[in-house]
């Protein structure tokens, strides 16, 4: 067979029915999501668009629906999943999935579920699950599935450290409806802004104000930033407006430089509030990260993204972002002075 066309009227002439679900799915796979079912499938602007929030150890999916290879999920009540912690100080890597069950049992292989799907992901359905790494394995992502009876969409990811969550990361992929003239329209909406920093504070020097300079000494800077300096505990933060056409999928990076390379120890944070309410109304942080800086002078890295959830809708909404390092903590290899130039917000707006 070489075409088909579907749904056409009659039964049993030409390309009219029946239609297997194995059809239906194959259609709505190609019409949402093109060439792209192993990434894509969160339906845009319906509900709350499947968002993937933290409080503590307890992973919150909201509303929403979407498309696993073809299967359509609809969410219209937000699902808590517990993360289970490992043992010490040890890491993992987990995904938050769609999964599409084929198989004639339920599935439950490295899943966390919310307690109504305890026994797993039930036969012929699709379900929102935790994927669970490996303990001890801190770099190592689980591999999602892509059949032939199970099948994975990711939404988002964390690590696991110990009992505690790191920073949601946002990996929704929206349905494009064609490979192509979706991904210009997804591009369209996406937006990119740079906040610079403002102003630091040297915790060890008491009340101690760390100004913003092009030149710190080195004369190797690119822009004006501020200097976090080795062995101490410093940050650097700035204060911007909410864009007044954000939609969703809010991250900032901070922008970081260092004329050596190792790992930098420090933490990115963010609090909003609104004109005549407190500045801490909402905040997300990553928690402490060891991330890597890498060139040298001259090199720009943008370290590990903050996913903020900054409420869509309200008035005058105020940012306040902060990179705060720990230079003195072992996990600090960096030996160096630390530019911070400030961050990259980048967020999907509303047309």
């Amino acid at each position: 067979m070489t075409q088909v066309s579907l749904p056409q009227a009659g039964s049993g002439v030409g390309d009219s029915g029946p239609y297997t679900a194995d059809d239906w799915a194959k259609f709505f796979e190609v019409a949402f999501t093109g060439d792209q079912a192993a990434t894509q499938g969160v339906l845009r602007n319906y509900l709350n668009e499947l968002e993937v929030t933290r409080s503590g150890i307890t992973i919150s999916i909201d509303t929403g629906a979407g498309f696993c290879y073809g299967h359509w999920l609809l969410n219209d009540t937000s699902v808590e999943i517990t993360a289970n912690a490992c043992a010490g100080v040890e890491t993992r890597w987990d995904r938050v999935v769609l999964v599409q069950n084929e198989t004639a049992v339920a599935y439950n292989t490295n899943l966390l579920l919310p307690a109504a799907y305890a026994g797993g992901v039930p036969r012929n359905s699709c379900r929102i699950a935790i994927l669970r790494g490996t303990c001890g394995s801190p770099g190592v992502l689980p591999a999602l599935l892509t059949g032939p009876n199970i099948y994975m969409v990711e939404l988002a990811r964390y690590q696991m450290t110990g009992g505690s969550t790191g920073a949601i990361t946002d990996y929704r992929d929206f349905c494009n409806f064609s490979s192509e003239i979706g991904a210009d329209w997804i591009d369209n909406r996406t937006r990119r802004l740079f906040i610079p920093v403002m102003g630091g504070y040297l915790f060890t020097l008491t009340e101690e104000n760390i100004s913003v300079a092009y030149d710190d000494g080195s004369a190797t800077a690119h822009a004006p930033n501020v200097s976090l300096p080795n062995d101490e505990r410093s940050q650097g933060g700035a204060t911007t407006a909410v864009p007044s056409d954000y939609l969703s999928g809010m991250t900032i990076k901070a922008l970081i430089e260092s004329p050596a390379t190792g790992n930098i120890y420090g933490q990115t944070y963010a609090y909003w509030g609104e004109c005549g309410g407190s500045y801490q109304s909402g905040s997300s942080t990553s928690g402490y990260i060891a991330d890597s800086i890498s060139g040298g002078s001259g090199y720009y890295n943008c370290l590990t993204p903050l996913s903020v959830a900054v409420p869509v809708g309200a008035n005058e909404n105020i940012l306040n972002v902060t990179y705060r390092r720990e230079g003195a903590d072992p996990l600090d290899t960096l030996n160096e002075r630390a530019r911070l130039y400030g961050w990259i917000m980048e967020y999907t707006a509303d047309s």
